[in-house]
């Protein structure tokens, strides 16, 4: 009994932890539109740092392309 709990025990904390290790990315395509986002503005504009924190905390990073 106490090894089938051990072994439960590992197959769920190594389960957890790798979606913790293995951060997925969202990349997002964009067109330049200051003043609120753009590729020349300090982190790409208030909206993108917003959308960045945001996707940070729930476990993704964000990534944007910026096309004319």
């Amino acid at each position: 009994m106490r090894k089938l709990f051990v072994v439960y025990f590992t197959i769920v904390t190594v389960m957890l932890s790798a979606g913790i290790v293995a951060a997925q990315t969202i990349t997002l395509a964009t067109m330049n539109w200051p003043p609120f986002y753009s590729n020349d503005l300090p982190e790409h504009g208030f909206f993108t740092a917003i959308s960045k924190e945001a996707f940070k905390r729930t476990g993704y990073e964000m990534k944007v392309k910026f096309f004319p």
